[in-house]
């Protein structure tokens, strides 16, 4: 992209004769740029996927430890029915950082500037019938905060001082 921005254009079209099916979900962009290095992204992205049958009442728990360098934490709860979710995220201490409670999924809950650990993602299913649930945790990693590599990076030892 060239410098000083562009035009991202979006069309969704719904040509499905089912009247329920008129909805799209977009589940969010990365846009990567390094200065540093030309052709290398700042920002990595790689989604975890875990689907589950959540009964009435009961909950889906997934642990996940984010990577080195997680600055954000998205999670997506998604049931194909339209069933009653609730999303909720703790951080390593068992905190509660983020939840989603809409009335229409899918549930979205995001965590900014990620200290490392086990987070906790939890989907309860507030409705009166089984949902086939669909959890993402989507962990941001910036790429700039991880050590360096390779022939040009400290080695790790404390370097010595000569007279």
């Amino acid at each position: 992209m060239p410098a000083g921005g562009a035009t991202l254009r979006i069309d969704a079209r719904n040509d499905d004769p089912d009247p329920g099916r008129d909805m799209d979900y977009i589940e969010g962009f990365l846009f990567t740029e390094s200065q540093a290095t030309p052709g290398q992204a700042r920002f990595s992205e790689k989604a975890t996927e875990t689907g589950a049958t959540v009964t009435p009442g009961g909950s889906l728990v997934i642990p996940l430890t984010v990577p080195l360098g997680t600055v954000l934490l998205s999670a997506v709860a998604d049931a194909p029915g339209g069933q009653d979710l609730v999303l909720t995220v703790r951080n390593p201490l068992g905190a509660v950082v983020a939840s989603s409670d809409r009335t229409l999924g899918p549930e979205v809950a995001q965590v900014l500037s990620v200290v490392p650990g086990t987070y906790t993602l939890q989907v309860v299913n507030h409705g009166t019938s089984a949902a086939p649930t669909t959890l993402y945790a989507i962990p941001t990693v910036d790429l700039t905060l991880l050590p360096r590599t390779g022939p040009n990076s400290a080695s790790g030892k404390i370097p010595r001082l000569e007279r």
